[in-house]
């Protein structure tokens, strides 16, 4: 599924996708929409809730600053990883990259052998390295691994 289609693109039930685009500067008097411009940055809000994500895009030369909210804690932080691979390219092409609809549909809820005594579902994993996609078992096994290390060394 595409990433401006994706269920998780939203906020209260309304696509957050693609955001609202607002002028750097206070005598920009027409505010463009849609998927337009060059992704420059993306930048994860620090302050509770930790839900938002804050684009900067340059269009036709000018600055302009769009924010992506989210239900999903999760979900933001997984887009934001995407966000980052993709800085330099177009808003449009970012809205194309196809996102798995959901991470259980996308790994069809295999679990790893390395991840059962942590009870980590690969779907989980996918969610918090903010990987796209694994392209093999080994990827898969690596993450799971990473994963792991993470939460041993979180209950310690």
């Amino acid at each position: 599924m595409k990433l401006r289609d994706h269920s998780l693109m939203c906020y209260r039930g309304v696509s957050n996708w693609p955001p609202d685009w607002v002028g750097r500067d206070a005598q920009q008097s027409q505010q463009p929409g849609g998927e337009i411009g060059i992704l420059k940055n993306v930048i994860q809000s620090k302050m509770k809730p930790l839900n938002r994500l804050y684009l900067t895009i340059e269009h036709e030369g000018e600055e302009y600053l769009g924010a992506l909210l989210f239900d999903d804690q999760f979900a933001c932080q997984r887009t934001y990883k995407l966000l980052l691979r993709h800085r330099g390219e177009l808003i449009h092409k970012i809205g194309e990259i196809d996102v798995p609809e959901s991470a259980a549909t996308a790994t069809g809820r295999r679990v790893c052998k390395v991840a059962v005594r942590h009870k980590i579902v690969i779907s989980q994993c996918w969610m918090m390295c903010g990987e796209q996609r694994f392209q093999s078992d080994t990827e898969t096994k690596g993450c799971v691994l990473n994963v792991s290390r993470r939460l041993l060394l979180k209950n310690k």
